[in-house]
């Protein structure tokens, strides 16, 4: 199997080999991330009951929590983490 070459930030053209493990330790990387995310997905999903109970919720107020509210989080922190993560 050759090696596979990505554009070097450098030189426009110019390749770079990537060494094997290090494509396996990015999948690794997004892999843990999705898992993440979904987990984070699932959390609310899982404790509705005891979240609704110790704070007293309707089920329209909990769907905004689980929905709305959280789809919002996500959608306001993703540019500027994405930027952070492209900076840093």
């Amino acid at each position: 199997m050759t090696e596979a070459t990505v554009p070097g930030p450098e030189q426009t053209g110019s390749e770079k080999p990537v060494a094997p493990g290090y494509r396996f330790y990015v999948l690794a990387v997004l892999i843990f991330i999705y898992m993440l995310n979904f987990l984070d997905r699932q959390i609310i999903g899982i404790l509705a009951a005891p979240l609704k109970e110790e704070f007293g919720m309707s089920d329209s107020q909990f769907g905004l929590l689980g929905g709305i509210a959280f789809a919002s989080v996500y959608s306001t922190l993703a540019i500027p983490l994405a930027w952070l993560a492209d900076r840093y």
